[in-house]
C-alpha cells in the first residue's frame, strides 16, 4: 500500500512537471491566487504558452485588480487605454492608473503624470503632472526621468536648468531610453549644462540613431555630410537619411531629395529627388517647396508645368524661403520688362533713349538714325546671340 501511494505521488509529480505552467496558473487563479491571476493575464495578453486572447487577459487582470493588486490595476488600465479586450475608455483607464498609483506602483505614477500632462481621461493639470512625474523620477523610472528632464531643458513650467536636464537625460539614457540619448547628445553638441564636446555628441547621436530615433538618424546624416566631428562621408549621410525618411521624418526626406538631385553620396536621380521634395514640401518645408517648384518649372524629374512650379515657388516665398523670393523677384522684373516691349519685341524705352542721344548728336554732325533702323539693328544683334 505504501509503495502504491509513492507510485501515485510520483505519477502526479511527473504530470505536474510536464503540464503547462499556464494550466497550473489557471487552477491557482480560480482559487484566488493573485500572482497566478496576473501571470495568466500576461500570458494571454502576450500569447505565452497559450493562444493570444485579450478578452481572457482582461478577465484575469480584473480578478487580481478586484483584490487590489497594483500591477493588475495598472495592466487593466493599459487595456482600457489601448482598447485591448475592452472598448477604449480613457476615463476608466485613468481611474485604474490612479488606484494603482495610490499603491506607489511606479509605472502607474508615470502614467497618471502623463495623463495630467496631455489631458487624456482627465483635465490637463501641469502642477499635478509634475508632482506625479517627479515621484516616479525619484523612484528612478526611466520614462519619467526623461519627461522631467525635458521640462528642465525647455524651461516649461519649471525654471530652466540645463545641468539638471543633463543629469536626468544621462540617467535615463543608461536605462536604454534612446530619446534621452538623443537629447543628451544635443546638450553636448551645444554645450548646454555640460562642456561642449562634438565628438561625444556624435557618438551619442549615432547610438540614438542606431536605436531607431529618426531625428538622431537625420542628425548623423547632416554631420556626416558636413564633416562635423568626423570626415565628410556622403555615403554614410545617405544611409542615415534613408533610415529617417523611412520613418517619415520630413527633414530627412528633404535632405535625401537634395542628395538625389545633386548626386551626393548616391547616383543622381531627378525622379527620386522630386518624390522626396514632394513629401517634404507637402509637410511644409520651405526649401523643399522651392526645389519642387524649380523641378516643375524646369521639367526636372517631372513633366514641365510652369503654373504648378510658380504655385510651389510662391508657397516657398510665403513660408520664408529666400531662394524662392529672389527667383520670383527676378521673374517679376523680367515680366515687367517684357511688358515694355513693343509689338516687334524690343524695348521702347531703350529705343527712345538711343534716338534722344542721336538727336543731341545731330548738332555735331552725326547722321540721324530712325527708330526703325534701331529696331532692325537690335533684331540683328539678338539673332546673332540666339543659339
Amino acid at each position: 500500500m505504501h509503495t502504491d501511494m509513492k507510485n501515485i505521488t510520483s505519477i502526479i509529480l511527473v504530470c505536474l512537471l510536464f503540464s503547462s505552467c499556464q494550466k497550473i496558473n489557471r487552477w491557482k487563479a480560480q482559487w484566488g491566487d493573485v500572482d497566478a491571476q496576473v501571470e495568466l493575464g500576461i500570458a494571454y495578453e502576450n500569447g505565452e504558452d497559450v493562444e493570444q486572447d485579450f478578452v481572457e487577459a482582461v478577465k484575469y487582470y480584473r480578478m487580481a485588480a478586484d483584490q487590489g493588486n497594483a500591477e493588475a490595476l495598472y495592466r487593466l488600465a493599459l487595456c482600457y487605454s489601448l482598447g485591448k479586450g475592452v472598448d477604449e475608455d480613457h476615463e476608466t483607464a485613468f481611474e485604474l492608473f490612479q488606484k494603482s498609483s495610490e499603491k506607489d506602483y511606479t509605472p502607474a505614477l508615470y502614467e497618471v503624470g502623463m495623463a495630467y500632462q496631455e489631458g487624456i481621461g482627465v483635465d490637463r493639470n501641469m502642477e499635478k503632472s509634475i508632482a506625479y512625474l517627479q515621484k516616479a523620477t525619484d523612484a528612478n523610472y526611466p520614462q519619467a526621468m526623461f519627461q522631467v528632464a525635458l521640462l528642465y531643458y525647455h524651461g516649461e513650467y519649471v525654471r530652466q536648468d540645463f545641468a539638471k536636464a543633463v543629469a536626468l537625460f544621462e540617467k535615463s539614457s543608461k536605462s536604454n531610453q534612446a530619446e534621452a540619448t538623443y537629447y543628451l547628445a544635443v546638450c553636448y553638441a551645444n554645450g548646454q549644462g555640460t562642456k561642449k564636446n562634438q565628438n561625444k555628441a556624435l557618438t551619442l547621436f549615432t547610438e540614438a540613431a542606431d536605436a531607431g530615433v529618426a531625428v538622431a538618424q537625420n542628425k548623423v546624416g547632416e554631420w556626416s555630410e558636413n564633416g562635423i566631428a568626423c570626415n565628410v562621408d556622403l555615403v554614410r549621410a545617405v544611409k542615415y537619411y534613408q533610415l529617417a525618411a523611412k520613418q517619415g521624418y520630413v527633414d530627412a526626406e528633404y535632405n535625401l531629395g537634395i542628395c538625389y538631385y545633386y548626386g551626393n553620396g548616391i547616383a543622381k536621380d531627378d525622379k527620386k529627388a522630386v518624390t522626396y521634395f514632394m513629401k517634404a514640401a507637402e509637410a511644409g518645408i520651405p526649401a523643399a517647396e522651392y526645389y519642387l517648384g524649380m523641378c516643375y518649372f524646369q521639367g526636372e524629374g517631372i513633366r514641365r508645368d510652369e503654373k504648378m512650379g510658380l504655385q510651389w515657388l510662391h508657397q516657398a516665398e510665403t513660408d520664408g524661403d529666400m531662394d524662392a523670393h529672389h527667383f520670383l523677384q527676378e521673374m517679376k522684373i523680367y515680366r515687367q520688362r517684357m511688358e515694355e516691349f513693343d509689338k516687334n519685341g524690343y524695348y521702347v524705352e531703350v529705343i527712345e533713349e538711343i534716338v534722344s542721344e542721336e538727336d543731341e548728336s545731330m548738332e555735331e554732325g552725326v547722321e540721324e538714325t530712325t527708330v526703325e533702323e534701331i529696331q532692325n539693328d537690335i533684331i540683328e544683334e539678338n539673332t546673332k546671340q540666339t543659339p
